[in-house]
């Protein structure tokens, strides 16, 4: 069975201010943390070992998934220095035991078919296999491999399974991912292929994304509005909204495409559109 790595250790900048007060990886995603749903969807495809690179505010990363049911099968790799994407994934590879592993970035929000990239990178004996979508970015490929990149290529999704004979050929120490993958690829020393995804797929990392992962498990559940918290007073709702437990609304106004959370405490006038506000702190959208 695969190996989970989930790569969580960043400093989740494209969030900030929020991330002043939490990392990344536990920026709420309805009622859980971005990385316990990473965990959870791929827990339910069989993985039953995690293993999870931590820097910026390790200690509340940590934290959060001890007091979860994974706290038993997870294995964290503690970065004193962040060692980037490359260096990061080469010290997760290699404390896995078998010989595949499925590797997340903890801000992707999707709903792939891990069984589809599983098949394509056995059958076509791949050293990596890639998810991509079809939306415009800078992967360029052939009919089975990626082969290197530019303009009006498809975009990595940021999953992939990875097999661990490829951090033999990694650097030591802290390095990038893609310029080591174009590298490998001109130097041809390993095969890297992909599958292309049409299912939904966001990059909750910045605040558009974030917003647009709330909006589509609300549709799922058939909600435009969820009000969790308490609100008083004459406030209208509308497009799509979620309001958290600890959160307190008081006034007169509107609320539209709005996620509100933490312990945020609103009153008086209220006009927000387009805005994620975390205890008081307010990204735009």
């Amino acid at each position: 069975m695969l190996e989970g790595i989930i790569l969580a250790a960043g400093y989740g900048t494209r969030l900030l201010p929020i991330t002043k007060l939490i990392p990344k990886p536990i920026v709420p995603l309805c009622d859980r943390p971005l990385i316990l749903y990473v965990m959870e969807r791929m827990y339910k495809y069989g993985i039953k070992k995690f293993l999870v690179n931590v820097h910026y505010k390790k200690d509340m990363v940590i934290k959060t998934i001890k007091r979860s049911l994974f706290k038993d099968i997870t294995e964290f790799q503690i970065e004193d220095e962040i060692l980037l994407t490359g260096g990061g994934l080469c010290g997760l590879l290699s404390m896995t035991y078998g010989e595949n592993a499925l590797v997340h970035n903890v801000d992707i929000v999707e709903e792939f078919d891990y069984d589809r990239l599983r098949v394509v990178h056995e059958e076509e004996k791949n050293d990596i296999t890639w998810v991509l979508t079809k939306q415009r970015g800078n992967v360029l490929v052939d009919d089975k491999n990626i082969i290197g990149f530019g303009k009006d290529g498809l975009t990595f999704t940021g999953v992939g399974i990875y097999r661990k004979n490829v951090v033999y050929l990694m650097p030591e120490g802290r390095f990038s991912l893609i310029p080591w993958v174009l590298n490998m690829i001109n130097e041809k020393k390993i095969k890297i292929g992909y599958v292309v995804e049409n299912h939904f797929w966001v990059d909750a990392g910045t605040p558009d994304g974030l917003f647009r992962a709330y909006v589509n498990m609300l549709d799922k559940e058939g909600k435009n509005i969820v009000i969790n918290g308490r609100v008083e007073g004459d406030i209208g709702f509308y497009g799509h909204v979620y309001i958290g437990e600890d959160v307190k609304i008081k006034g007169s106004g509107i609320v539209k495409d709005a996620i509100i959370l933490g312990k945020s405490s609103l009153n008086g006038n209220i006009d927000i559109k387009r805005r994620i506000i975390y205890d008081d702190l307010c990204l735009a959208f």
